[in-house]
């Protein structure tokens, strides 16, 4: 039975498998970017309204407190895709597959102001990296803060000379977001679109 939240599994197993949400207490291997900046590879353009000021965009590792933000964050992302693609949302089956996600998961966490307000999860692979998910809370969209987002995991692909891909359901309206960044479709099904930019 195909995915309906939007993610597939990758198609090789990754470098850096066995992670799980972290406790409390587990190590954040935290990044900073700050904004706005003029320059610099984690610069990002400045934000409308209230978010003018200068403030920095923290990156730390997802722990075990961050589950019901992740989770309210997975739905918001794709309850309204699910439904368009597949006509239904069942909310337990979608924990279901949410919670299972989560045992392989290297979610890391976006803050702004200390507010989380979208999560990432990539992984490194023999021949390329996997952008499996780059969520940002609606009310967030529409501001850069995606596309800083995706710029961080371009770098850190090319850092590793290698290619980055992601898999998407073929009604996901973030394939748009995709296209505009330079990513070219490689492949698609009746379901799902396979794009990919090179380092």
């Amino acid at each position: 039975m195909a995915r309906t939240d939007g993610i597939a599994r990758p198609r090789t197993p990754p470098t850096n498998r066995g992670f799980r949400l972290a406790g409390a207490n587990g190590v954040a291997n935290a990044s900073v970017c700050t904004l706005p900046a003029a320059r610099g590879r984690h610069s990002i353009p400045p934000l409308s309204g209230h978010w003018t000021e200068l403030m920095k965009i923290l990156f730390r590792v997802a722990t075990s407190e961050d589950y019901a933000f992740l989770r309210n964050l997975n739905r918001l992302a794709y309850e309204d895709l699910v439904k368009r693609q597949f006509g239904i949302w069942d909310d337990n089956l979608q924990k279901e597959r949410f919670d299972s996600k989560l045992q392989c998961a290297t979610f890391r966490i976006v803050e702004l102001a200390g507010r989380p307000i979208a999560a990432v999860w990539s992984s490194e692979h023999a021949d390329h990296v996997y952008l499996h998910e780059l969520l940002v809370l609606p009310e967030f969209q529409n501001q850069g803060i995606g596309s800083q987002i995706l710029r961080c995991e371009l770098d850190r692909a090319e850092s590793v000379k290698k290619p980055i891909r992601v898999h998407a359901l073929l009604l996901n309206r973030a394939l748009g977001f995709y296209k505009r960044h330079g990513f070219i479709e490689t492949g698609r099904s009746d379901l799902y679109v396979d794009m990919e930019k090179k380092g």
